[in-house]
């Protein structure tokens, strides 16, 4: 009995991305369900995340391409052991090179011990960087791009360490972590033995945070960052500025760049964005830009969608289609 190659392939590929289809349907319904009983058991969590983009660009040779992609399959999974001691531990999938979008592999993102009072906690294991996250809380838009100092690689968002949070007052907190590097199949972190500190104030009229990380492997190497916003009733402002200084004597690695965007409420669930970000590179002549600007719309709690302008450089333009489910 003879097979036809090709059919054989075509139904590979099907069976695949209707089983990744189910997974996810799987995994969004057991999580919306989980979500509902820890809010009255108080004592686990379970949260999926998924993000999937459409973009449409003319970079090459001014034709339209459309490209389609799912950036993120998180599920996060979170158990009180005792009154003040909780778990995490939290999976993504990535692509390997040359394999469809719905060919993914997973990896451990997440995995630490979390001890916590009314006013100090205090992470061990592998951690989410605090650097990233109060941009990423202001901008809202994970799904469309990451914030600032992530996407231009002044930092990284997880590392293995020991990470303590002390909240002192109502208008003063302090976060400080060591970390010694950790590996993924999707980002390989040579940066080892790093010292981050953090200061956030809140007034009455915005908050401000200022950021220090401290990198020591063949060389040194030290990032400052500060962080300001202001939200409003119906709107949020912020702007980030960050420099990476660096004397590695083999590549020169020092950069400067700042983001600024905002979002406001139309009307009930409609939400417009933009946001434009600047970075120079030390061994670049020109500086890197992007500009976004958008409009989201909320059709549930858990349901996000979003229309999105990005221009890089000036030069290549590109439109986009967002979905969060979460």
């Amino acid at each position: 009995m003879f097979f036809n190659n090709s059919n054989t392939k075509r139904f590979v590929e099907s069976s695949r991305r209707s089983i990744f289809l189910l997974l996810l349907s799987f995994f969004y319904a057991l999580s919306a369900n989980a979500q509902q009983d820890s809010l009255k058991e108080k004592n686990y969590s379970l949260e999926f995340q998924l993000f999937a983009n459409t973009t449409f660009n003319n970079e090459t040779s001014h034709q339209l391409k459309s490209d389609s992609e799912i950036k993120r399959t998180l599920i996060v999974y979170q158990q009180q052991l005792l009154k003040n001691f909780t778990v995490c531990l939290a999976g993504d999938t990535y692509v390997k090179e040359n394999n469809r979008t719905y060919n993914r592999t997973p990896y451990l993102k997440r995995a630490y011990l979390q001890y916590h009072n009314q006013n100090l906690s205090i992470l061990t294991g592998l951690l989410v960087s605090e650097q990233f996250k109060y941009q990423r809380k202001m901008w809202q838009l994970r799904y469309v791009s990451k914030t600032f100092q992530n996407k231009f690689n002044y930092g990284k968002n997880r590392n293995v360490g020991v990470l303590l949070k002390h909240k002192l007052s109502n208008r003063f907190s302090y976060d400080v972590a060591i970390s010694s590097g950790y590996y993924t199949p999707i980002d390989d972190s040579s940066k080892k033995y790093q010292l981050m500190a953090g200061q956030t104030f809140t007034t009455n009229f915005c908050s401000f945070r200022l950021f220090n990380l401290i990198s020591l492997q063949d060389h040194f190497e030290h990032t400052l960052a500060f962080f300001i916003s202001k939200k409003l009733r119906t709107s949020s402002l912020g702007l980030e500025v960050a420099r990476k200084n660096s004397n590695n004597e083999i590549a020169d690695e020092d950069q400067f760049g700042f983001s600024i965007f905002g979002n406001c409420i139309l009307y009930k669930n409609w939400m417009c964005f933009a946001r434009y970000d600047m970075n120079k590179e030390s061994v670049e002549p020109k500086p890197n830009t992007i500009i976004w600007a958008g409009l989201q719309y909320s059709f549930k709690k858990h349901l996000k969608a979003s229309l999105f302008y990005k221009s890089k450089d000036y030069e290549s333009n590109c439109y986009g289609l967002g979905i969060f489910i979460h």
